[in-house]
């Protein structure tokens, strides 16, 4: 079995997505071979989780209510110091590296809300702020559709699936509300970017949902993007649709690898992104069904397969993978990782 270690005192939390009393929060932690789990928190949907970047408090989206949550975790329990309406579907959540700034991306209603953070991590004033765009896919992109937030040298991006946008912001620490636009990056018309990655010497890399592609390009205005297949295989996708999604992009720790889930042929692709144009050297199977979240942690690289209950683990090597998908543990409908 691949081993997955952990430092001491640190675990692994998983939001378990659906609407069952067994979603929400969990935590585990390695016992030896075995791992041990227990349910911290009963959250609707619960759909990202992010941390603060200096205290114990850990965020979550609960789409079904649309709310973001608090949480304090210490001692294996997980205490409720507050909760925020996110002003529609909360898909993905983002903190500065300031913990200043907590910011919402609400896919359905084409917005983001701003949450300033007090010094203690809790929630403070909140702001809305409306995304426009649309896009060619009429079913798709026919408004601003924002999935995730990235905080970069200074900067907010938002990657917008929609409208075929990476929106950018710039971020004033002394005033986080009143973030300020400027011009953004246009992404390949059809591709609906989903998430997306820094890479080294200013370069970003996204996945193309709509257009089930890798697209990598410079963080300028003109990025002058390269667009591969997000995997190498063809015909219909083998769960819950017949097309093929990608979703979530991770790289490798010296950003000389991105690693792609496939959603639907339900693999994991690994790219060479040392040229211009990325590389495909490798694809397997997630070890499971609709690989949702990655979390590349050193030579490993975990999946959440939220259609099969299961957390998979994968060894990375320079040649893509050491060898198939390895089960590391179940959880009811894991749609997302967090070392914490």
């Amino acid at each position: 079995m691949a081993a997955v270690t952990l430092e001491h005192g640190r675990s692994l939390l998983v939001a378990a997505r659906g609407t069952g009393p067994e979603h929400g929060l969990w935590q585990f932690v390695p016992e030896g071979a075995e791992w041990r789990g227990r349910q911290l928190a009963t959250v609707g949907q619960l759909s990202s989780l992010c941390r603060h970047p200096a205290l114990p408090i850990v965020y979550g989206a609960g789409s079904t209510r649309g709310v973001v949550h608090a949480w304090r975790i210490e001692g294996g329990a997980a205490n409720s110091i507050g909760e925020v309406p996110s002003e529609g579907d909360p898909c993905h959540l983002a903190v500065d590296p300031e913990g200043r700034l907590l910011v919402a991306a609400n896919y359905a209603s084409s917005t983001l809300t701003l949450v300033a953070l007090g010094d203690d991590g809790s929630f403070g004033d909140e702001v809305s702020v409306s995304l426009e765009g649309q896009g060619p896919d009429a079913e798709r992109q026919e408004a601003a559709h924002p999935h995730q937030i990235l905080f970069h040298d200074g900067l907010m991006l938002v990657v917008d699936l929609g409208a075929d946008l990476v929106h950018r912001f710039a971020v004033d620490p002394a005033q986080p509300l009143a973030i300020a636009p400027i011009e953004p990056l246009t992404a390949p018309a059809g591709s609906g970017p989903r998430h997306g990655v820094f890479l080294p010497g200013g370069r970003i890399a996204l996945s193309g949902e709509l257009a089930s592609s890798l697209v990598v390009g410079a963080e300028a205005p003109t990025p002058g993007w390269e667009s591969v297949a997000s995997t190498g295989l063809r015909g219909p996708a083998k769960s819950r649709t017949p097309r093929n999604y990608p979703g979530d992009v991770q790289r490798s720790v010296d950003g000389r690898f991105v690693y792609l889930a496939n959603r639907g042929h339900d693999t994991v692709a690994a790219f060479d992104v040392t040229s211009k144009a990325p590389r495909l050297v490798a694809e397997i199977g997630s070890g499971g069904a609709w690989p949702q979240h990655l979390l590349v942690h050193g030579d490993r690289c975990l999946v959440a397969n939220w259609d099969q209950n299961a957390v998979t683990v994968l060894s990375l090597t320079e040649e893509g993978f050491a060898g198939p998908a390895e089960p590391l543990f179940d959880c009811p409908g894991p749609g997302w990782l967090l070392l914490f």
